[in-house]
C-alpha cells in the first residue's frame, strides 16, 4: 500500500473557482465550528455520503459524533500532536487519531516512518535560531524494511505499535483506545487503492468531522502522489457535494516548516530510560 502523510500536499494546487462557503484549503478555527454545525443541520442526505464513505465498524464512530480528526500511521505524541490535542480542546471537539496498522514501514523519503524508528528528541534552538534534536534508536530499520508497521519489533522486542501507544499514554496521560482508532478495515475495503479511499476519506469532513492538518511541499515522489492521487480525490469530492472538507491548519503560518513539529519533546528521554533503550 502506498501512503504518505498529509501534510506533503502543496497548499497552492488546492485553490477553487467554483462557489462555495470557503474557496481555499483551509477554513479558520474561528469559523470552522459554527460551519460544521451549520452543514450537520442541513447539507447532504447520509445515503450520497455513506455511499462513497463505505464505513466499517471501525470508522462508524466518526459518524455518529463531530471528531476532529489526525491522520497518522501511528498515534505519537510528537510536537505536532500535541499542537492537535490543543487544537481539539479549542474546538471542543472529540480527538480521533486515524492510524492505519497495515501500512508498510519503509523510510527511504518518509521522514515520518524513519520518526517511528529513530525517536528525534527536541534539545531546543541554537544560536542560529534553528531547531536542534538529537535521534534515538528503538527499531533496525534494515532489518523490517517492507513489513507491516503492525510486525515491526523494537531492538527489545517489542512490538513498535504498543510501544508508541504506551509512549503516547506516558507523555499525554490518557488511555490511547479513547482517542485512536485503526482503520485498516476500512483500507481493505478499498483493497488499500489511494485512488480509492482518498475519496472515502476527504468525505468524512463535509458535514461528519473536520480534519486537523498541514499540507507542505516536500519530496518530489510525493508531490507527483499528490497531483496523481491525492488532488483528483479531493476536486471529485468537492464536485461531488460542491463544498469542500473542513480542514483546519493547526500551526503557525510562519512556523510550518520547523522541525521542531516532528520531534519529540524532551520528557520522552525519562521514558526510553525507564526503558533501558538509553542510558
Amino acid at each position: 500500500m502506498t501512503m504518505i502523510a498529509l501534510r506533503n500536499i502543496p497548499i497552492l494546487d488546492f485553490l477553487f473557482k467554483r462557489g462555495s462557503r470557503h474557496r481555499s484549503l483551509y477554513i479558520d478555527k474561528r469559523e470552522v465550528m459554527e460551519e460544521l454545525m451549520h452543514r450537520r443541520s442541513f447539507i447532504l442526505n447520509d445515503d450520497k455520503l455513506l455511499e462513497i464513505i463505505k464505513p466499517t465498524p471501525s470508522i462508524e464512530p466518526l459518524l455518529k459524533r463531530p471528531h476532529l480528526v489526525f491522520f497518522r500511521q501511528i498515534a505519537t505524541p510528537l510536537h505536532e500532536t500535541l499542537e492537535v490535542i490543543k487544537t481539539a480542546n479549542q474546538l471542543g471537539l472529540k480527538l480521533c487519531i486515524l492510524e492505519f496498522s497495515v501500512d508498510k514501514f519503509v523510510s527511504a523519503n518518509n521522514s515520518y516512518k524513519k520518526g517511528l524508528s529513530m525517536l528525534p528528541i527536541y534539545r531546543g534552538i541554537d544560536r542560529n535560531g534553528d531547531d536542534m534534536y538529537k535521534k534515538e534508536m528503538i527499531v533496525d530499520i534494515n532489518k523490517f524494511a517492507g513489513h507491516h508497521l503492525s510486525d515491526v519489533l523494537t531492538v527489545h522486542g517489542e512490538n513498535l505499535i504498543d510501544f508508541h501507544h504506551e509512549l503516547f499514554e506516558y507523555v499525554i496521560g490518557e488511555k490511547i483506545t479513547k482517542i485512536s482508532i485503526d482503520g485498516s478495515d476500512w483500507l481493505k475495503k478499498f483493497d488499500f487503492n489511494p485512488r480509492e479511499y482518498y475519496k472515502a476519506f476527504f468525505s468524512l469532513f463535509i458535514k461528519h468531522n473536520v480534519l486537523a492538518e498541514v499540507f507542505l511541499p516536500k519530496e518530489v515522489d510525493n508531490e507527483k502522489f499528490t497531483k496523481k492521487i491525492v488532488w483528483p480525490a479531493f476536486n471529485h469530492v468537492f464536485n461531488e457535494y460542491g463544498f469542500s472538507p473542513l480542514i483546519v491548519n493547526y500551526q503557525p503560518p510562519d512556523e510550518q516548516t520547523r522541525v521542531y513539529w516532528d520531534c519529540y519533546p524532551a520528557q520522552v528521554n525519562e521514558f526510553l530510560r525507564k526503558k533501558g533503550y538509553i542510558e
